[in-house]
């Protein structure tokens, strides 16, 4: 389990296998919401999917900076949520060159994952690095976003998986 909460953006991201055991195992496309997430749907429950996350962040050596547990919020002012926590990680290799490009990306960055449930389903959501490209600008880092997508849905794959 991952201990030191700590840093920023990933080096690479893209469909591939999940792990050697499960790399037989179908896992699903991701779901577009209007550019900005990309959203899977996790074969498992909140926890292990939040387990799984954290367990393939810190095999990339990726920092994690804060997990937030938006249930407990809702439940400290006696209201219901489901199960839903927000992951803030990342690495200042993949991150301070986008800074440097346009420090706005500040905004956006560390990365985040939201782990969460709705109607029944446990799902996890990452912001489309396509999305920030475009947003800010920076087709001049074009394989700097390439690399973190190429991480990023090699994570989503290992967090939801059968």
């Amino acid at each position: 389990m991952i201990c030191a909460l700590s840093a920023l953006v990933l080096a690479g991201c893209g469909k591939a296998p999940v792990a050697e055991a499960e790399a037989s195992e179908t896992v699903s496309a991701p779901v577009l919401i209007q550019d900005r997430f990309r959203v899977y749907e996790s074969a498992q429950s909140h926890s292990v999917t939040l387990e799984r996350l954290l367990q393939s962040l810190d095999r990339r050596d990726l920092t994690v900076f804060s997990l937030i547990d938006h249930r407990a919020g809702a439940q400290s002012i006696d209201q219901e949520l489901p199960p839903s926590t927000l992951v803030i990680f990342g690495n200042p290799k993949g991150g301070t060159p986008l800074m440097q490009a346009e420090p706005l990306m500040g905004i956006e960055l560390p990365m985040r994952a939201l782990v969460y449930e709705q109607d029944g389903k446990v799902m996890l959501a990452l912001t489309g690095t396509d999305f920030l490209e475009r947003e800010y600008d920076l087709t001049s880092k074009e394989s700097i976003f390439k690399r973190m997508e190429q991480t990023l849905e090699t994570i989503a794959n290992e967090a939801t998986a059968p």
